[in-house]
């Protein structure tokens, strides 16, 4: 038996907003690990600034 266009309707709107919330999820995701990948990069840039100031050029 087929579903009646309401409960069809009604269905695809619910995955639609499971859908939305995945991928506001993977978003937050991103974000994420982009600020993390921003402080690392930083993290490096400093850490071989203060090796360079500090060690002797060979």
């Amino acid at each position: 038996m087929k579903p009646s266009p309401t409960t069809a309707a009604m269905q695809a709107a619910d995955e639609l907003h499971d859908l939305s919330e995945h991928i506001r999820a993977l978003l937050r995701r991103i974000d994420r690990l982009e600020r993390q990948t921003r402080r690392r990069n930083l993290t490096e840039r400093r850490y071989r600034h203060l090796m360079k100031a500090l060690l002797p050029e060979t």
